[in-house]
């Protein structure tokens, strides 16, 4: 088959024929004009023109092929890092939420200068960056892009919006101002939140929060999120960015081999009852200050939880606040200040499990627990000169940690450590800054008659004085006597709590053993 171009009778169109039949014709002022060509071209619009993909059965019109994804270039973004893209992108994400389908959006690449806040609703925009850049480093302080969601589209049980959000790098103003990633409800009293959301291959900087919870926002994964060089990387507070008390939030987000580096904050839940916070494999890097926190829980803040995660910086690594709980697995903590004072601090309850704690000499109190504290420790590996490793007032249970591991409390004159005896036997050495140590023993049960054995040694000047002694439960008080000393060592059981107490003149440490006899 041959094709031919020639000229029309009048000289002011050109005319392409093939197989000896003209197909369309091209005036000199551009205009193209189908004859039987499939579909209509009408100065220069093919959108109803119908075309079959390859290895399909079905026509369809351009137009419908186009609109199978959306792109924020087909609404006039530029992405040339210069114009103003923001109407252009909202556009984009107003049409997908139109049509009433679920769709995804497309950036391909490019950096997109913003000058005010998007807000996607997830339960019909997925966006995709393919490592766009979003830059909205000249707004104020404002959430650049607000999260919200819910889509009646997929009904109960959570209205769940089945959303992804990946392969974007984002810029925000300074380290004092503005919201990166913000998730919300639709409107105060609405219960559209986004849930069921993923969040993927992010890199968050320069922002005051980099992500930050609101109401009805729940059921998220954050999948290689690096956030840096902002002020609070991860912050779930109980009130949203106007002060409204935030409603049905914080249950189950799960952050999956990301990187907080150089913030002042790292994660942050902030006194509420929020649950289910899963770090995996998670770097908790640098903090700007050593006044700033790895990992803040605050007070009845629940289900907390770290594992395979590495923490390193000048500041705390953890506070854990009042009825609020956190567990640690097979997580490593180092610390690169030789100054810093309870490098991971529990109010509540926290569990260690394994993993490596090293710091540097003259660190103090490198674990603390206050006296509502309860803190369960399984064998870690220390690796460490500091002189006070362990400070702990409220309710202590470990085991597997090395017999001769010495619990010192600078803060106070004697000794208040509790231990759970789930075992049922527990050997150690006890000591106190000063004045004469005392141990407090926390007993899981207390049937009638059962029988313990204590036995005591303590050093006096060069000699090592021992003793032991044989007590029962339904018994109020014992004493051991330290043969040729004149001294002795007081037990008494009241309740739970069994007490063994250095007569005056005593030394300020201790050797014990103790276990039940039946």
């Amino acid at each position: 088959m041959s094709a031919n171009i020639k000229a029309s009778v009048d000289g002011t169109r050109a005319i392409i024929g093939v197989g000896g039949v003209d197909q369309m014709t091209v005036s000199n002022a551009g205009v193209v004009t189908a004859n039987s060509f499939v579909g209509a071209i009408s100065a220069g619009n093919i959108s109803s023109s119908t075309a079959i993909s390859t290895g399909s059965t079905t026509a369809r019109t351009l137009a419908n092929r186009f609109a199978d994804v959306v792109n924020v270039k087909d609404f006039g973004a530029v992405g040339d890092g210069i114009a103003n893209d923001t109407a252009a992108i909202q556009a984009a994400i107003n049409f997908i939420v139109s049509t009433g389908n679920p769709s995804r959006l497309d950036f391909n690449g490019g950096t997109y200068k913003l000058n005010a806040g998007l807000t996607v609703n997830c339960g019909y925009v997925s966006c995709y960056g393919n490592r766009a850049v979003l830059d909205f480093s000249s707004v104020g302080d404002i959430p650049c892009i607000t999260f919200i969601g819910g889509n009646p589209y997929f009904g109960n049980p959570y209205n769940q919006s089945d959303f992804t959000f990946e392969s974007f790098k984002i810029k925000g103003p300074s380290k004092t101002s503005a919201t990166a990633l913000y998730l919300n409800q639709n409107d105060v009293g609405s219960a559209m939140g986004p849930s069921h959301t993923v969040f993927k291959d992010l890199n968050i900087t320069n922002f005051k929060y980099g992500v930050r919870g609101g109401s009805h926002s729940y059921l998220s994964l954050f999948n290689h999120i690096d956030v840096w060089s902002c002020t609070n990387a991860l912050y779930f507070p109980n009130i949203d960015l106007n002060g409204n008390p935030l409603v049905d939030y914080g249950a189950n987000f799960t952050f999956v081999n990301g990187t907080l580096y150089s913030n002042t904050n790292n994660f942050s839940v902030v006194n509420n009852t929020q649950t289910g916070f899963t770090f995996l494999g998670t770097i908790f890097g640098e903090i700007d200050s050593t006044s700033g926190t790895n990992v803040y829980i605050g007070n009845g803040s629940l289900g907390c939880s770290f594992t395979g995660c590495h923490f390193e910086s000048d500041g705390k690594h953890i506070y854990v606040g009042t009825n609020a709980n956190a567990t640690i697995s097979g997580t490593t903590f180092l610390s690169k200040t030789t100054n810093q004072d309870k490098l991971i601090e529990s109010h509540g309850y926290l569990s260690i499990n394994g993993g490596v704690i090293a710091t540097p000499a003259l660190n103090t109190n490198v674990i603390y627990g206050s006296a509502s504290s309860r803190v369960y420790i399984t064998n870690p590996q220390k690796v460490t000169s500091s002189v006070s490793f362990y400070s702990l007032n409220g309710r202590f249970y470990k085991s597997d940690l090395d017999d001769n591991t010495t619990e010192t409390n600078s803060s106070i004159q004697t000794q208040n450590i509790s231990y759970s005896f789930k075992a049922t036997n527990r050997s150690g050495f006890v000591s106190a800054a000063s004045g004469i140590a005392t141990l407090m023993l926390s007993l899981d049960s207390t049937p009638a008659n059962r029988m313990y054995f204590i036995a005591i040694q303590s050093p006096q000047g060069d000699a090592l004085y021992s003793g032991f002694a044989i007590i029962a439960t339904d018994s109020t008080s014992a004493r051991i006597a330290f043969n040729g000393s004149g001294l002795y060592a007081n037990i008494t059981i009241s309740g739970l709590n069994v007490y063994i107490t250095q007569s005056s003149g005593g030394s300020k440490s201790f050797n014990y053993s103790f276990m039940a006899l039946n």
